[in-house]
């Protein structure tokens, strides 16, 4: 399997890290197949927790992907996971979702990132936490302390806590009407805690921003999905 590395798109307020991703490139035969990549997984290893990722959760998405490299024998270990779904049912690349996972922007597209827990929330909080607008709960995120960020493009912030603690979860969300520069596809940002041990990164389109926690829900069980039951296969 070819590795390649890559900046993680975090924040500022974060430490840029290295991480991990599958990369579906090689020479000639080492390609599979759609058919053949439909039962294959990549057994990989990040920290202490095994995982079989499916092929098909990394899409072929342009008319350069020739297929999928065929994985290791071997468990790999590695810094992260990175892998693509759909919404509302966190599918995979097939035949009927082709089209959908090449077409540009999120549109029902999930970008899913998890790695080592790194994220330094006394540092956010002791900085750009300070800076930030407090507005009114918002009615597509209740529960969520709401701000507004006039240094980040205007974006609209949630935050589960108003102080640094472990567990903490943060929204952030393009704002079209605000910001001078808008995205032509805004989106949604989520950075949690996964299995009390892992940090846990996903994208999606703002249009999917008041199914958000059932989004958290079904990124965290496809995730689990991944962990054998016998860690050794």
């Amino acid at each position: 399997m070819i590795f390649n590395f890559i900046f993680s798109p975090l924040r500022k307020w974060t430490r840029r890290i290295p991480y991990l991703v599958f990369l579906l490139t090689g020479c000639g035969d080492e390609f599979l197949t759609l058919e053949q990549a439909r039962s294959q997984h990549y057994a990989v290893r990040v920290e202490t927790v095994d995982f079989n990722v499916p092929l098909l959760y990394h899409p072929l998405e342009s008319r350069l992907d020739k297929g999928w490299e065929p994985p290791q024998a071997e468990r790999e270990t590695i810094d992260a996971i990175r892998i693509k779904a759909l919404l509302p049912d966190m599918e995979m690349y097939n035949e009927k979702t082709a089209n959908e996972f090449k077409t540009p922007g999120l549109r029902r597209k999930v970008v899913i990132m998890m790695t080592h827990y790194r994220v330094n929330w006394p540092y956010y909080f002791d900085g750009a936490y300070k800076r930030l607008i407090k507005l009114p709960a918002h009615p597509l995120v209740p529960g969520m302390f709401h701000y507004r960020d006039p240094m980040g493009d205007m974006e609209d912030i949630y935050i589960s806590h108003d102080k640094p603690v472990r567990d903490l979860t943060m929204v952030r969300c393009g704002n079209p009407e605000l910001d001078p520069h808008p995205a032509p596809f805004p989106g949604c940002s989520i950075t949690t805690l996964y299995r009390n041990q892992f940090q846990l990164e996903y994208y999606f389109s703002l249009d999917y921003l008041a199914q958000w926690r059932e989004i958290d829900r079904k990124v965290k069980a496809l995730l689990d999905s991944f962990i054998p039951v016998n860690p050794k296969t």
